[in-house]
């Protein structure tokens, strides 16, 4: 079993896993002369294909203003002051660039640009973003797809949803579905005042058994939607606000998931319309899957994620 699989079934050995390899990626990567890097990234820049030239715009935009930038880290000094698993996912990158290049970088979950060009994780979908550059970070958690072997038939005409209920959102689509067989919500983090008790951890294979998987944001990004987008469920969702490496604006409603209100007033009847029209919701299946490929070419990723910061460098250095 691929270990993107195990770590939603076994997080307890997969994080000492993630961080050994990334540890040991780091080192490598101090070791590695710039300028093979930098003849690598130039081989591969003059060979990107159209849609890796798009990412790569998108992730990087071109700057909104022209007013001095000002640093707050550099490559050579480059260490580890918070959030491991952010920085484990960057530093093998940061450390194959020469050490005199600097940049910023702000962890967690961003849901505000910041006000100087930095790496982040996350950042909204609308509006002038350009100082948000994104990567590939979070990949633990937020890019592990599993091998969905159920069928649209062979799954339940229902939809379920796991999770921290900590914004309003959550609350309401738990405290409105408490008595519906088709909707099975429960949050999993705590007790909260008005909810149910919190319900067992459900690991994802059961989840899959639902022929629809909801995907609600949190204080950014909802992270069940990128492996539920690889599965053969469909996503339901409200309007979303935040995007990451993922690319989440660019997504359409009805070609890559289904999207209700924030209030979920009609989420019964999407369900139920989507149950009479397997034909319909299998498309928007297939189109999810698709859209999903690139994400799981380690490969062309990790290119990806190199060219981003060497764009960067060459914009703002």
């Amino acid at each position: 079993m691929p270990l993107h699989t195990r770590y939603y079934l076994n997080k307890a050995t997969e994080r000492p896993r993630f961080f050994l390899g990334k540890l040991l990626q780091r080192e490598v990567a101090k070791g590695i002369p710039y300028g093979l890097t930098s003849r690598k990234l130039a081989h591969a820049e003059a060979r990107l294909t159209t849609q890796e030239q798009d990412r790569l715009d998108y992730y990087l935009q071109p700057p909104s203003t022209t007013q001095p930038v000002t640093f707050d880290q550099c490559v050579s000094t480059f260490k580890r002051d918070r959030n491991a698993l952010q920085y484990f996912d960057v530093a093998p990158l940061l450390h194959r660039f020469a050490g005199h290049y600097r940049f910023n970088i702000l962890y967690g979950d961003i849901t505000a640009v910041p006000t100087q060009p930095a790496f982040v994780k996350s950042r909204p979908i609308h509006g002038d973003n350009a100082n948000a550059v994104l990567l590939k970070i979070s990949t633990l958690r937020h890019f592990s797809f599993v091998e969905d072997l159920l069928s649209w038939e062979q799954k339940q005409d229902s939809a379920i949803w796991r999770g921290h209920a900590h914004n309003d959102n959550r609350k309401r689509l738990i405290t409105s579905n408490l008595h519906n067989p088709k909707i099975n919500a429960a949050q999993t983090n705590r007790n909260y005042d008005g909810l149910p008790p919190k319900a067992p951890f459900m690991p994802i294979p059961q989840q899959l058994k639902h022929k629809f998987l909801l995907s609600i944001e949190g204080v950014d990004v909802a992270s069940n939607l990128k492996w539920a987008m690889g599965s053969q469920s469909l996503v339901i969702s409200p309007t979303l606000h935040y995007e990451t490496w993922f690319m989440e604006g660019m997504l359409q409603p009805g070609v890559h998931y289904v999207e209700v209100k924030n209030d979920f007033s009609d989420l019964e009847a999407k369900i139920d319309y989507y149950l009479s029209h397997p034909a319909e919701a299998k498309a928007i299946v297939r189109n999810a899957n698709n859209y999903t490929q690139p994400f799981r070419n380690h490969a062309r990723e990790w290119i990806l994620n190199m060219l981003v910061i060497k764009r960067y460098f060459e914009t703002y250095n």
